[in-house]
């Protein structure tokens, strides 16, 4: 019986273990921000098998398994074969929307690849997968750098960007500077980023002034009439859906920090602010850390 018993909590455990982890494809998105706005590549893995190649490896989060080979696409060779230059550095994120900010001297220093097998299989997502970031051998990179799931690599400062506001067929273009007469300067210490590893972006600030825009008012500007249901659209990760219970509470999209737009090693260039710690019953509403960053598009219902 009892052996029965650990059976059953075992399967229980994996099953437990497959529901946690994200279901994604074997592509991922390149984001560029140009002074048009920002322009999107999807890559997948066939496209990239050309360039593959192997890299010996120890996977800090899985000391364990020791010495592993990997398969992928050195960044280096992805960015010069795919045409896209990285300035002065490049933000990997997941589908959890962890991130991770590579600097352009560890692009060139040929150290970081973008793995799809592990020993010659797939990588699973229970390892990270289908896609990950790992380093080579004698790095020196942290392993919170290590980044899994990968999603999107947004690339460039987010010049000029803009919301995009959906209702029925709709979509417009909601550009920041058109919205000054509502915006608002908030409390720097409501304003969250994302978990993952920054590197040199920790100490680029641009100011801790934080200008932001009530939601309702994006709302009541663009919306033709009264909205039941509200979807925020990440460029990253997934999206989430609020009713309109939400909007009677103080939701702020962010808008920039200091003078400039919001990088995306920070979740811009726009996040949304819940404010949970002011209001305890958002919670299992929203969020649990109160945000929801790299924001592209408001969708009304």
């Amino acid at each position: 019986m009892l052996k029965k018993t650990i059976q059953i909590s075992g399967l229980l455990f994996v099953l437990f273990c497959l529901v946690r982890v994200p279901v994604m494809a074997s592509s991922f998105q390149i984001i560029r921000f140009t002074d048009q706005g920002p322009v999107t590549v999807r890559v997948d893995v066939d496209a990239m098998h050309p360039h593959a190649v192997g890299l010996k490896a120890v996977d800090p989060n899985f000391k364990q398994d020791g010495l592993t080979d990997f398969t992928g696409i050195r960044l280096k060779t992805l960015f010069s074969e795919w045409g896209i230059p990285t300035g002065d550095g490049v933000t990997v994120v997941g589908t959890d929307q962890y991130l991770g900010f590579i600097p352009a001297q560890d692009i060139q220093k040929d150290i970081a690849l973008l793995a799809w097998q592990l020993n010659g299989h797939p990588i699973s997502g229970l390892m990270g997968g289908p896609m990950k970031i790992v380093y080579s051998r004698g790095a020196g990179i942290h392993g919170s750098c290590y980044i899994w799931y990968v999603d999107t690599i947004f690339v460039g400062e987010p010049n000029l960007p803009f919301l995009e506001f959906t209702r029925g067929h709709v979509t417009k273009k909601v550009f920041p500077e058109k919205l000054k007469a509502d915006m608002q300067t908030l409390d720097p210490n409501i304003f969250s980023i994302p978990q993952g590893c920054k590197k040199s972006r920790e100490t680029k600030r641009y100011g801790e002034e934080i200008r932001a825009i009530p939601l309702q008012s994006i709302i009541e500007k663009h919306a033709d009439r009264p909205v039941q249901k509200i979807t925020l659209v990440p460029f990253a990760g997934a999206g989430i859906k609020i009713g309109k219970q939400i909007l009677s509470y103080p939701v702020y999209i962010a808008l920039s920090r200091g003078e400039k737009p919001i990088h995306s090693s920070l979740g811009g260039p726009f996040s949304v602010i819940f404010p949970v710690e002011q209001h305890p019953e958002l919670s299992g509403m929203v969020p649990d850390f109160g945000a929801l960053f790299f924001l592209k598009e408001i969708v009304a219902e």
